[in-house]
C-alpha cells in the first residue's frame, strides 16, 4: 500500500519542468465557454523521484466540453511511444492531467 509522502519529503520527489507547467497553465478555464482539457505526462521515474519533461496537450481527437475530458488515447499512446524509443527506453509514462472549471464570477 502506497503512504501520502510530505511535501518536501526524501522519501520521495516530483520535479515538473517550468516548461511542462507554462504550457499546462495555458489550458486553465478561465472563460465560462472554456472546456476541459488534459492528457499524458512523460518523464523518469529515479527510485522514489519521478521527473515530469513532457506532457501530451489536446488534439482535435480528444473530446472536450465545459465539465469533461475523454482522450483519444492513440495519438496519446504514439507521442509516448515514440519519446520512449527516442530517449532509449528510459523516459515513459508518469501520469495524466486534465483541468477542471473554475468558479467565474
Amino acid at each position: 500500500m502506497l503512504k501520502p509522502l510530505p511535501f518536501g519529503s526524501n522519501e520521495g520527489m516530483l520535479l515538473i519542468e517550468s516548461q511542462v507547467l507554462e504550457r499546462l497553465t495555458g489550458f486553465r478555464q478561465m472563460a465560462t465557454s472554456a472546456p476541459e482539457a488534459g492528457g499524458i505526462l512523460m518523464g523518469y521515474r529515479r527510485g522514489p523521484h519521478t521527473h515530469v519533461t513532457e506532457a501530451t496537450i489536446p488534439t482535435a481527437r480528444d473530446i472536450q466540453w465545459r465539465f469533461g475530458f475523454t482522450r483519444h488515447a492513440t495519438h496519446h499512446q504514439r507521442v509516448v511511444l515514440r519519446r520512449w524509443k527516442e530517449s532509449g527506453e528510459t523516459m515513459d509514462y508518469v501520469g495524466e492531467w486534465h483541468t477542471h472549471p473554475f468558479a467565474t464570477s
